[in-house]
This record gives structure tokens, sequence and C-alpha cells, in this order.
């Protein structure tokens, strides 16, 4: 039973990876599995390779102005319709709740590919 499993559960990534290709990608053009890293430098060489101190404020820097321009829209509708001011404080809550969830996941994905380019950057220049 546990091959039989086995074999559907690798069957049905197949399948998942080949339909991917068929809607994303031109064929030969194999597309990274979920998991992989999706900072490279080819891609991403700014983010990757900025400072620490950069890193930190534009991360903050983005999560809060999000934030910010989120609550200003829903401030400017309940300006228009007053009634709708339990309503716009709820729906805040959940962008707030969803863009935090997002923005760690982006983040850790990023601290991932930092340490992976340090770690490359340190071998190249080790001296053994």
């Amino acid at each position: 039973m546990r091959e039989f499993i086995e074999r559907l559960r690798f069957r049905g990534h197949l399948w998942w990876r080949e339909r991917r290709e068929d809607y994303v990608a031109s064929p030969g053009n194999y597309l990274p599995d979920y998991g992989s890293p999706v900072y490279d430098e080819s891609n991403c060489g700014v983010l990757v390779t900025e400072s620490a101190p950069r890193f930190v404020i534009r991360s903050l820097s983005l999560y809060f102005g999000v934030i910010f321009i989120f609550a200003l829209l829903l401030w400017l509708l309940i300006a228009f319709a007053p009634s709708t001011a339990r309503v716009a404080g709820i729906v805040l809550l959940l962008l707030m709740c969803l863009w935090t969830l997002f923005n760690v996941f982006a983040t850790v994905g990023l601290c991932k590919a930092r340490k992976a380019h340090r770690s490359k950057a340190a071998k190249l220049t080790s001296p053994g």
C-alpha cells in the first residue's frame, strides 16, 4: 500500500510539473519546484547583495508603507461613507494579517538567499 501511495504521489508531482510548464514556460525551460530559492542572483542580484542595514530599512519601510496605504484608503472610504466604519476596520485588520504573513514568508526567503550568497562568496574568497 505504501508503494502504491508513493507511486501515486510521484505521478501527481510529475503531472503537476508538466502542467505548470505547459501554462508558464516554454518546452525545456523547467520551472523550479516549490521550496527552491526564488531570489537568485541573476534576477535579484541587488536584493541579495545589499547590506544588512539597507535590507532591514527597506523591509520595514515597505511593510509599514503598504499598511499606511491600506489605512489611508479605508479612511477615505469611511470619510465618504461613515456607515462602513466597522467593516473598514475589519477589512484593515484582515489585510494587515495577510500582508504580515506574506511579508514574513518573503523576508525569510530573501534571508535564505542572502545567507546562501554569503556562504558562496566566502567559499570563493577562502584561501583553501
